[in-house]
């Protein structure tokens, strides 16, 4: 090949990386935004305590369960 034509190449499969790497990266941004909330109802329900499971908010607005004799276990709602 040609110098010329390696140029021209390398030229192409940058641009086609660079186009790769820049529609990942707004599909990303646009799937991590993108997530189910918990409705009014939902957090209503969580935060009511239930079966020696004490409920607390934290400062930040997590829901905290603390069962009153703990075995083992975690629960993690995202």
């Amino acid at each position: 090949m040609k110098p010329k034509k390696k140029r021209k190449l390398w030229k192409k499969l940058l641009v086609i990386l660079a186009a790769v790497i820049l529609v990942s990266g707004i599909g990303f941004g646009i799937y991590v935004q993108d997530y189910y909330r918990a409705n009014d109802l939902a957090l209503e329900a969580a935060a009511q305590s239930q079966q020696d499971i004490t409920v607390t908010t934290s400062s930040e607005g997590r829901i905290i369960f603390a069962p009153e004799n703990p075995r083992a276990g975690l629960i993690f709602y995202p």
